[in-house]
């Protein structure tokens, strides 16, 4: 019986010393891959503050940028959320000063609407139209035109969101039944409506006014980051035979297209 009894307690002694090792290891295991997971996250939260970091500096640079260009004599709406970011501004303002148009027409108002106002108030000529479908904000911006005196340089014009047909297929965009275009549009700065609006929400700009576009007209499309905007320029490239696009890689990401 002794020796039985001894044979039984080296086999349990041999049973829990392998638990023990298999524990010991699974332990290990398990460190390891916390490590890893911490290693991964780190990396990724440290590129992740890196690409902020460098975002926030470019929008600040911009800013310096756009009131060292156009010395605003009051405070301008802010850049933030939905409005037009500084590094779109800062591109506004460099298209308009190369572009010198003589009309502008705009999709969607707002701190935009001030900045290129002020670019065409800066070259002595030239008129800005900006379409904004909710009555609230189109009387926001065109106070702020009128505190800044740019009244003679931009118009406001409240144009809600109503049914359109553009080949067979129904839309929602500005009401154009009441609006005046004096002439052919130089520059096209599509912002607006708001891409929950529809699938393809700014796909109409062009369709609706590409008769009123001038030869060498250019379409500045913001959001460009967004998979419904680069289909919308790939079908704009497609149907309309638009010579070039290329990507503006800013924060929200835009294209500049050319007629």
């Amino acid at each position: 019986m002794p020796t039985v009894l001894i044979v039984i307690n080296l086999v349990l002694i041999l049973n829990l010393v392998k638990t023990q090792k298999k524990l010991i290891t699974q332990q290990h295991d398990f460190q390891d891959e916390v490590k890893k997971s911490f290693q991964s996250s780190t990396q990724l939260f440290n590129a992740e503050l890196k690409r902020v970091n460098e975002v926030s500096v470019a929008q600040i640079e911009s800013l310096f940028s756009i009131f060292s260009t156009l010395k605003p004599e009051f405070p301008l709406p802010t850049t933030r959320g939905w409005a037009a970011s500084p590094d779109l501004l800062k591109e506004i303002i460099s298209l308009t000063h190369r572009q010198k148009p003589q009309l502008v027409v705009e999709a969607s108002s707002g701190v935009s609407t001030l900045i290129i106002a002020y670019c065409l108030q800066r070259l002595g000529a030239g008129k800005l139209i900006s379409l904004e479908h909710e009555s609230k904000f189109a009387q926001v911006t065109q106070n702020n035109l009128s505190l800044h005196g740019l009244d003679d340089v931009a118009t406001v014009i409240y144009a809600p969101l109503v049914e359109v047909e553009i080949n067979g297929v129904k839309w929602l965009w500005y009401d154009l039944t009441k609006v005046e275009i004096p002439g052919a549009i130089d520059l096209l700065i599509v912002d607006g409506p708001p891409g929950t609006t529809q699938k393809l929400a700014r796909y109409p700009a062009v369709p609706m006014l590409h008769e009123k576009l001038s030869k060498d007209a250019m379409v500045l499309l913001d959001d460009g980051a967004r998979s419904d905007e680069r289909q919308i320029v790939e079908q704009w490239m497609e149907e309309f035979k638009m010579s070039h696009s290329e990507y503006l890689p800013l924060e929200k990401g835009a294209y500049l297209i050319q007629m």
